[in-house]
């Protein structure tokens, strides 16, 4: 059961529940209707299984690393476990290309181009760009970003009519932000790892001071982005709304000005949990506008 329970974390359930909601919020945000969450539904769990699939790729390749930096997780306690891990990744591959199908997502042409992209870039980044500073970072951020688009097509392909006005950009770049200031995050705590092991990586203790300087830049973007979604929009807000970003804003604050504990090993998980909490705060925040 310690097993089948260890495998299912592979897939980080939580991060796949952010991205179904991501998608559900988008659409919701879009074309605010039952109707709308219907349709999205099959696509969410898509979106998720994708992710999911960018997980266990991630943890098969980082078992030796993980030992070091994140010795809890599944893989990193049961290595032997691998063979097993990598034919979890074939089932839910096989699953997704089957939902995809049983959808009609052929039909769709841009849609198809889409989800090979991501999941290129997603296999790119796992097997070459993870231990590249910032490149491998920016990657993960583009492919987060690229649900706005997932979201717009599967309505389309479903023929539901969407609104589209800029403060889709605006959201966008707070999902991109986010996920590229996270990402820099975990790939300080990542390099603690392969220092240990001397594995030959770019990210070195001597860039922790710029690592810091970039996170901090990145924090601050988001907060001015979602301050100027609150400001611009305050009427079309609902109160709840209006909080849910607030809440987030003020965790991208407390995170930027505690950032000069960035070499505290603690303090990175914390600020991973919490930068989570952030991100989910202000992709909830969709589910509020006045209609």
């Amino acid at each position: 059961m310690n097993s089948i329970l260890g495998l299912i974390t592979l897939m980080r359930p939580v991060n796949m529940i952010m991205s179904a909601v991501s998608v559900i919020s988008l659409g919701w945000f879009l074309n605010p209707s039952i109707k709308t969450i219907q349709v999205l539904i099959p696509g969410a769990f898509i979106v998720s299984l994708i992710l999911a699939a960018g997980n266990i790729m991630n943890d098969i390749l980082d078992i030796n690393s993980d030992v070091v930096s994140k010795p809890k997780r599944f893989l990193a306690q049961k290595p032997h476990f691998k063979i097993y891990a990598i034919a979890y990744l074939l089932f839910i591959l096989l699953t997704s290309i089957l939902l995809i199908y049983v959808n009609g997502v052929f039909a769709n042409y841009p849609l198809i181009f889409l989800g090979i992209l991501t999941v290129s870039l997603l296999i790119i980044y796992n097997l070459y760009l993870k231990k590249i500073l910032f490149i491998g970072n920016f990657t993960v951020g583009l492919c987060t970003t690229f649900i706005i688009p997932f979201t717009l097509l599967w309505l389309q392909l479903k023929n539901i009519p969407v609104k589209v006005d800029i403060r889709l950009w605006g959201y966008g770049t707070l999902i991109f932000l986010s996920h590229f200031s996270r990402e820099i995050s975990k790939s300080v705590a990542d390099d603690a790892g392969d220092r240990k092991r001397q594995k030959k990586t770019y990210i070195t203790a001597q860039l922790v001071p710029e690592l810091k300087f970039l996170n901090y830049i990145l924090l601050l973007c988001t907060i001015i982005v979602i301050a100027l979604i609150i400001i611009h929009y305050y009427s079309m807000l609902s109160p709840v709304g209006i909080i849910l970003l607030s809440f987030s804003a003020c965790i991208f604050l407390g995170i930027s000005i505690k950032i000069k504990n960035y070499a505290n090993f603690c303090f990175k998980r914390q600020s991973e949990k919490w930068h989570k909490y952030a991100m989910i705060s202000g992709l909830t925040s969709l589910l509020f506008w006045k209609i």
